[in-house]
């Protein structure tokens, strides 16, 4: 859906869970000695582990909660990311 709305090319490839948790110790590892924040953590890949399925049909029913269409929500949230300089080589004139 990213590579739709942005027109650029995206990862074909994920890497397994098993080979990321790994990595995650080696790379909490070096960015604590070169004193830069870690993004891939052991606990980002236990987050990532934990499929619970969520739903918003409770605050829908009691809150009259209504979700937006995920497509808009994925387009304003890039238009974010590159208009604060967070997408690298994404320029914040490209349109989405």
């Amino acid at each position: 859906m990213i590579a739709g709305l942005s027109g650029r090319r995206t990862p074909k490839y994920a890497a397994p869970l098993w080979l990321a948790a790994f990595a995650s110790y080696f790379n909490l590892f070096f960015c604590m000695l070169r004193g830069k924040t870690a993004n891939l953590t052991p606990n980002a890949v236990k987050t990532l582990r934990w499929s619970q399925k969520i739903s918003h049909e409770k605050a829908s029913r009691e809150l009259g909660y209504q979700p937006r269409p995920f497509e808009e929500t994925l387009k304003d949230t890039l238009s974010w990311f590159m208009e604060h300089g967070l997408l690298e080589g994404w320029s914040p004139a490209a349109r989405l």
